[in-house]
C-alpha cells in the first residue's frame, strides 16, 4: 500500500514533536533547576500562559499574562520562584516550573 507525501509529512511531523517533548522532558528531569538556571540570564514562558505576580507566592497580586515563547530578563531567584522582566519592562515572579531556560546569546 502506498502512502501519500501528506501522511508522510504528518507522520515527520509527529515523530519530531514527539522526539522534542522527550528530549525536553530528559533534560528537565536529569538537571535540577539550579544547575540549569544558575548561569542563565534570560528564561522564556514554557506554558500556553504564564501570571507574572506581585511577590513569589500563589496568593500573590496578578501583574499580567505571559504567553507561550516570551523572553524574560532573570533578576532574581527565591526557592521555586524567579524575579523576571519581560520585554516591555514589567517586573514580577513567575513559578520555576514553568519556565524554561534560553541559552546564552538568544534573547
Amino acid at each position: 500500500m502506498r502512502q501519500s507525501p501528506l501522511f508522510k509529512l504528518f507522520f515527520l511531523g509527529l515523530f519530531s514533536l514527539t522526539f522534542s517533548l522527550y528530549a525536553f522532558y530528559v533534560v528537565q528531569s536529569v538537571l535540577p533547576h539550579h544547575v540549569a538556571f544558575a548561569s542563565a540570564r534570560w528564561v522564556q514562558v514554557g506554558v500556553p500562559n504564564l501570571h507574572l505576580r506581585e511577590g513569589p507566592e500563589t496568593g500573590a497580586p496578578l501583574i499580567k499574562d505571559l504567553y507561550f515563547g516570551e523572553k524574560m530578563e532573570l533578576l532574581s531567584e527565591q526557592d521555586d520562584w524567579m524575579e523576571v522582566q519581560d520585554a516591555r519592562g514589567y517586573t514580577g515572579w513567575v513559578s520555576r516550573q514553568f519556565v524554561l531556560y534560553s541559552p546564552p546569546g538568544i534573547q
